[in-house]
């Protein structure tokens, strides 16, 4: 499984709108919404941006492993939950498949999701809400996606919970979230500040918001601290220990583990593998 690879899923998977057209429509979104603030003076924010614009091939990216290299999940039309939307790109992804109905929660409105579904008109079903109090009946969806979410929940245990609750025995959290390890010497994920990844949180925050003065733009133009990260994580059982309950877990890999001579840069890849997940898939347990 890549990671937000710029290519279409295969042509045999069915889709509502040409690819293209929908990637256009959401990159001019992205863009349109980020043009206040390119000119704040902040390098980082740039780094933002390109992320911003990536959310959708990333769901590209998605759609190809549940279609391609999933076959355990229903051969039907499959309820997804986008959990921490954001702008939406993951979400219009799948959506743009008929065979997924999609719905889409955070915390807060997402200007961008709101152009990209008027321009679009791809049925992705939205609602403002908590993670940890997800509104949706138990046993509602196959899939959930947790992309680059996980690390700004303050309790994350709350959230495992829900999520397990509304997944149908069987179905699967597909999440993301930064492997600390790779950041611990290299610019942070978040604020691109070089070293901050293996600090306390708390000495983070004070890098982040008080010495490098990280700024947040808000959408009227005001701005504010930058430092929004609850917790990375260092493992994969440690990502497992946040779903409390009957589950499997296991990681996804950008690159296939091969072998190698000792010490070689493969050998320490392989033997460092449960800190160098790209994403991780939690199962929930099937009834017996």
């Amino acid at each position: 499984m890549t990671t937000a690879a710029p290519s279409d899923p295969p042509a045999s998977i069915p889709t509502r709108r040409p690819w293209a057209e929908v990637r256009r429509a959401f990159s001019d979104a992205v863009e349109s919404g980020a043009r206040p603030w390119l000119d704040a003076g902040q390098p980082y924010l740039l780094e933002q941006l390109r992320f911003a614009l990536g959310r959708f091939d990333q769901g590209a990216a998605l759609l190809r492993y549940l279609e391609c290299d999933h076959p355990g999940l229903p051969q039907r039309t499959r309820d997804v939950l986008d959990v921490g939307t954001g702008n939406g790109g993951i979400a219009f992804a799948l959506a743009n498949c008929p065979g997924y109905r999609v719905a889409a929660v955070d915390i807060g409105q997402n200007r961008v999701l709101r152009h990209v579904q008027r321009a679009t008109g791809l049925p992705v079903r939205y609602a403002l809400a908590s993670g940890r109090q997800l509104p949706y009946a138990a046993e509602s969806f196959d899939i959930v996606l947790l992309i680059e979410t996980l690390e700004h929940v303050a309790r994350p245990r709350r959230l495992g919970e829900e999520i397990l609750r509304v997944l149908r025995p069987g179905g699967v959290c597909v999440l993301t979230t930064p492997a600390r390890l790779r950041y611990v010497l290299a610019p942070d994920p978040h604020y691109a500040i070089r070293g901050i990844a293996g600090l306390p949180n708390a000495v983070q925050r004070f890098v982040v918001d008080r010495i490098a003065r990280r700024r947040v733009i808000a959408p009227d133009g005001g701005s504010g601290p930058a430092y929004d990260v609850a917790h990375l994580y260092w493992t994969v059982q440690g990502i497992g220990r946040v779903f409390p309950g009957p589950r499997t877990v296991r990681p996804l890999y950008a690159r296939p583990m091969v072998g190698g001579p000792a010490f070689s840069h493969e050998w320490w890849r392989r033997k460092l593998r449960a800190f160098l997940f790209d994403y991780v898939v939690v199962t929930k347990a099937a009834r017996t």
